[in-house]
């Protein structure tokens, strides 16, 4: 006995049970895993929008390289956005009870993928500066963190091309299965990475200055948030499920709330900076060498641009004052003297 679809819009098409139970499990397992991660999204976008704003009304007067990041960021997720909305409104109204269409892609669902790396990459490119201001030492793990990302990027973009040629989701998920889980887990070891170097640099800057009035939200939104450690835990299940259950597009849903996460974060840590008069401030002092007060200066001012931990200096810098004293005397049979003098170097106590 087929299903009738009497009194519908689609009066007039039967569906038969097999087809239709096997529909309902398909939908359910892809497309309406896929919806919910949707909304979620759509609802963490509106957050974006929200620290954009802010971020346009406290920071006019900020470096181009962050203004652009953040203008290239806020592109990026509206188009992924779009996309989202794209994918569900094709499988759900233009070709609603279409099986052959629910088993196959469309392409704003084939392009999410390789959107999300580069909007991981582009975010986690300013944690990478965050992490190589903490210290000489530290720049080593943002280089390493960096190349994991354009790893995963390589990756996404192999699932795009293999989602336009597979014929349905089960030939792309058992040919993108290793792709899936790589990808997201070289982006999930990245995130570890850069969010590990944050908050041992963020303990280490408490420790010089403790700050007394914080709450324990400031310390839980400062370690979970600042960091970019919720970012990195919804990341990892995103992979834990790509892993566990890869014909689901659990993980597929998942991604889409990190990805969302990565730009509030993103915004956020801009917009918990203070009004610093040093930032944009830039000294240059080409006839020094090593760490001398002048590059101790612009070191400052762009942990103070890009929120890095102010993690204190392990020796702290000298000034190498020196005093010339000239005397002059004059009288008979008495010729002019000159002599000199210079203080030692005097270690500059910072403040």
């Amino acid at each position: 006995m087929d299903l009738s679809l009497s009194g519908t819009p689609l009066a007039g098409y039967t569906i038969a049970p097999q087809t239709s139970q096997l529909l309902d499990e398909l939908i359910s397992r892809t497309i309406g895993v896929f919806i919910l991660g949707t909304f979620a999204s759509l609802i963490l976008y509106g957050i974006c929008i929200i620290q954009f704003y802010g971020y346009v009304r406290m920071y006019r007067v900020d470096t181009t390289s962050i203004k652009l990041l953040v203008l290239v960021v806020m592109v990026l997720e509206t188009v992924h956005t779009a996309f989202s909305i794209h994918a569900c409104y094709f499988y759900l109204v233009s070709n609603y009870s279409d099986a052959i269409a629910a088993t196959h892609g469309v392409w704003s669902i084939e392009f999410i993928p390789t959107l999300q790396a580069i909007i991981t990459l582009v975010s986690q490119a300013f944690f990478a500066r965050r992490v190589s201001l903490i210290g000489p030492r530290h720049q080593a793990l943002a280089i390493f963190a960096f190349v994991l990302l354009v790893g995963s990027l390589v990756l996404a973009i192999l699932m795009t091309v293999d989602a336009a040629h597979a014929r349905s989701w089960y030939l792309f998920f058992d040919q993108t299965q290793w792709i899936t889980s790589c990808g997201l887990l070289l982006a999930g070891v990245a995130d570890f990475v850069l969010s590990s170097a944050i908050i041992v640099g963020i303990r280490r800057s408490r420790a010089a200055l403790p700050r007394p009035g914080s709450t324990r939200f400031d310390v839980v939104k400062l370690y979970v948030v600042n960091t970019g450690l919720l970012t990195g835990v919804v990341h990892a299940g995103s992979a834990i499920m790509a892993i566990i259950w890869p014909s689901r597009l659990v993980w597929a849903a998942l991604s889409l709330v990190a990805i969302k996460l990565y730009s509030i974060t993103f915004l956020t840590v801009l917009n918990s900076r203070g009004n610093l008069n040093s930032r944009g401030i830039e000294i240059f002092d080409t006839a020094s060498c090593g760490r001398n007060i002048i590059a101790r200066a612009n070191h400052l001012a762009a942990v103070e641009r890009w929120n890095a931990p102010a993690v204190p200096d392990d020796v702290p810098p000298t000034i190498r004052v020196q005093v010339s004293a000239q005397t002059e005397v004059y009288g008979r049979g008495e010729g002019k003297h000159t002599g000199s003098d210079s203080l030692k170097s005097l270690p500059l106590v910072p403040e």
